[in-house]
């Protein structure tokens, strides 16, 4: 697995948790007795699902970004690496 597909992967698997979780937040704050029991056994409130939520989303961004720039510097050099 080369540099370009594992940061896609990254982005795809921050994406998709990045839903998981802001969908539970938005379970918890609907049905107010699960978000009762979710912060006294774990601790965790809705406020903190939605700010992991957007800290998925911001590092499946990243990834995304440093995928393309990195296909971007590949493809140059395998053009010049063909004329060679």
């Amino acid at each position: 697995m080369d540099r370009v597909n594992r940061l896609q992967a990254i982005a795809r698997a921050c994406y998709y948790l990045g839903w998981i979780v802001t969908a539970l937040a938005v379970i918890c704050r609907v049905v107010r007795p699960l978000e009762v029991w979710l912060s006294n056994t774990t601790r965790i409130t809705g406020r903190n699902l939605v700010e992991t939520g957007l800290l998925l989303f911001i590092i499946c961004v990243a990834s995304e970004v440093r995928a393309i720039a990195a296909s971007a510097s590949e493809a140059p050099a395998k053009a010049r690496a063909q004329t060679a």
